[in-house]
């Protein structure tokens, strides 16, 4: 009888244990997010760094794979971009080990804009791409959202000669096929 009482209450114990530190892993994410948008990158990055100490401590490889988002972010906004290149493909490792798709999705999301970022414009399209296929799955609208403002932001940094052209044909037009040139008072015709 007193083994049985022992391992219910050790059962008890630990299951309160687990609640708190589910509570405290959150409280470090919320902590840490708000010290990111506020610009306090230190203290973000020591509130993630506890988070990730809980979730390696419990072996949750899917809290460590958000989190380590979560770092690469940082690095991300600070120009470090090798370190965010690091933690997102940590990141995307483990959510792989675990199959969690969301999170490796995430990951992607965040590689492509950062592949955007330093150029690699074709990375950054396809990684987003991917990533958005997944959150429409899963009907995630938050990083539905997220990853459609990345897309936006490629898509806006690529060349646009077909519109060039266009602003240059409807010039032309409309000028009556006189070419004007700024700051420049003589006209020129063109047959």
């Amino acid at each position: 009888m007193k083994v049985r009482t022992l391992f219910y209450i050790s059962v008890l114990i630990l299951s309160i244990t687990l609640q708190i530190q589910a509570r405290n892993f959150a409280a470090f994410i919320k902590t840490g997010e708000l010290m990111r948008i506020r610009g306090e990158y230190g203290r973000a990055g020591e509130s993630y760094n506890s988070a990730l100490n809980l979730a390696e401590t419990s072996g949750d490889k899917s809290k460590q794979a958000q989190v380590l988002i979560h770092l690469g972010h940082i690095s991300y906004q600070k120009a470090k971009y090798l370190d965010a290149i690091k933690r997102f493909r940590q990141a995307e490792k483990l959510a792989i080990s675990v199959k969690d798709t969301p999170e490796e999705a995430r990951a992607r999301a965040f590689l492509g804009q950062l592949h955007w970022r330093v150029g690699k414009v074709a990375d950054g399209e396809m990684l987003p791409a991917d990533a958005l296929e997944v959150f429409e799955k899963t009907n995630d609208e938050i990083n539905i959202a997220l990853t459609r403002r990345f897309m936006g932001r490629v898509e806006n940094g690529k060349p646009r000669l077909g519109l060039f052209f266009r602003i240059i044909k409807l010039r032309w037009n409309f000028t009556g096929g006189v070419w004007k040139s700024r700051g420049a008072s003589a006209t020129k015709k063109v047959n």
